[in-house]
């Protein structure tokens, strides 16, 4: 699974990175961080769903995993607050219904 690197957002805007990374069949992952913000851009004319795992437990019980549908030629934004997407590694998973023309974008403020 490939590790996408998160940039800090600037003032001065999101420069270089405004194009994403391509999206990989076997997933992706991008180190946890504080306000993570991930966006993903479909650029495929169908829709596809990026889930992003929780591997923790609470009183025992799973979590579910967020599932975040990106519809045909649309950009989807997430903002993950809380660690209960961060495995023992440190790395926030993603996997995708489909990677076909689907750009992720990792930034952090």
């Amino acid at each position: 699974m490939p590790t996408i690197n998160a940039v800090q957002l600037l003032s001065s805007g999101l420069g270089f990175i405004a194009d994403g990374t391509a999206a990989d069949g076997a997933g992706d992952k991008v180190a946890a961080r504080k306000d993570l913000i991930l966006s993903f851009q479909n650029e495929d004319t169908s829709s596809t769903t990026v889930t992003i795992a929780t591997p923790g437990k609470t009183d025992g019980n799973d979590i579910d995993e967020l599932a975040v549908v990106v519809a045909a030629s649309d950009t989807v934004t997430v903002v993950l607050k809380s660690g209960i997407y961060t495995d023992t590694d440190g790395f926030v998973n993603l996997t995708y219904s489909s990677e076909t023309s689907l750009k992720v974008i990792a930034t952090y403020v």
